[in-house]
């Protein structure tokens, strides 16, 4: 009998244990998810502030000591300067420790993530265009963008000077910086880590559509203007998608596209001041931008419905 009673009650024990191992793995993948959200906004927050002040205080006593006139100064005011007088170079240098810290993590465990170290679909010459069509319609995404700014800030008109001011930030440094930084770094890095990284971890513990959700809520969260992160979470989710047919490479394409949008205005604004007032100029900004709506639509349908080369025994899914 206690044989028999033994053995009953050892069997549920094995059929369960599975399921917590599973479970296990699955708080385990968001916890590591929420990790590398909180390692993020870390690296970009604190850290930036921190190399901020120590480029920052030696040039600040400096000055005191060279004159009298910043004796003056708040220490406060003057810091405050500087980091909006610098933001877009600090960004940079975190872009870059971000890049390369999160480079390094999926390197050091490439086999918790191969389909983000190993997928090089992008180099093969018969995908290569695929990934020129997701980059093109990543710019026709930013391009309609502006007609619909519009409409929302003619219903609001007190959006518009807190969305300039803080657009301002990355367009009144250098060109060459900006491209470093905008066009260049920024979809790296929050491609690593938003579709990379945290998107990557989700997707193990829950619904392909629900881990593109909360990664795309987190990557509206990072953004600075709320009218950024509306339009950030939204195309967010596009991106998620596009990780998820073609790889990490494909949503940095698109990033890269949607970045590159921003360029011809800040083209005109570098090279051509004036060009802004001038009425022909600013009609034909208008028209393209109301014509890039359609063809938004028409380059996101054609890049969500191509064909996808799979290798044998892989996948191009993330």
């Amino acid at each position: 009998m206690n044989n028999s009673y033994n053995s009953y009650d050892y069997q549920p024990q094995n059929q369960t244990q599975p399921q917590l191992q599973k479970r296990e793995k699955k708080i385990v993948s968001i916890l590591k998810a929420i990790g590398y959200f909180v390692l993020y906004l870390f690296v970009s927050n604190v850290i930036k502030y921190v190399i901020g002040l120590l480029i920052f205080i030696p040039r600040y006593y400096k000055l005191l000591d060279s004159s009298q006139d910043y004796v003056t100064v708040d220490f406060r005011y003057a810091l405050e300067a500087f980091f909006y007088e610098h933001a877009m170079l600090l960004t940079l240098i975190t872009n870059i420790i971000v890049i390369v810290g999160f480079a390094l993590i999926f390197y050091l465990r490439r086999k918790r993530y191969p389909n983000i170290v190993e997928n090089k679909s992008i180099f093969r010459g018969h995908e290569f265009y695929k990934f020129i069509l997701i980059f093109i319609a990543g710019c026709f995404w930013n391009f309609s963008l502006d007609p619909i700014l519009t409409i929302i800030f003619n219903i609001w008109p007190k959006l518009y000077d807190s969305y300039i001011s803080y657009s301002n930030l990355y367009y009144d440094e250098g060109f060459i910086l900006y491209i470093l930084t905008v066009i260049i770094s920024a979809p790296i890095c929050e491609e690593l880590v938003m579709r990379g990284a945290i998107n990557t971890r989700l997707g193990r513990a829950m619904s392909p559509h629900l881990a593109i959700l909360i990664s795309s809520l987190c990557f509206g969260i990072i953004h600075g203007h709320w009218i950024q992160k509306v339009y950030a979470f939204l195309l967010g989710i596009l991106l998620g998608y596009i990780m998820k047919k073609y790889g990490l490479f494909g949503s940095i394409a698109l990033h890269f596209g949607f970045n590159f949008g921003s360029l011809p205005l800040k083209l005109l604004s570098e090279f051509i001041p004036d060009a802004l007032n001038n009425v022909f100029i600013v009609w034909v900004m208008i028209i393209f931008n109301w014509l890039s709506i359609p063809l938004t639509v028409v380059f996101t349908i054609l890049i969500l419905k191509m064909y996808v080369y799979k290798p044998k025994g892989g996948s191009a899914n993330v």
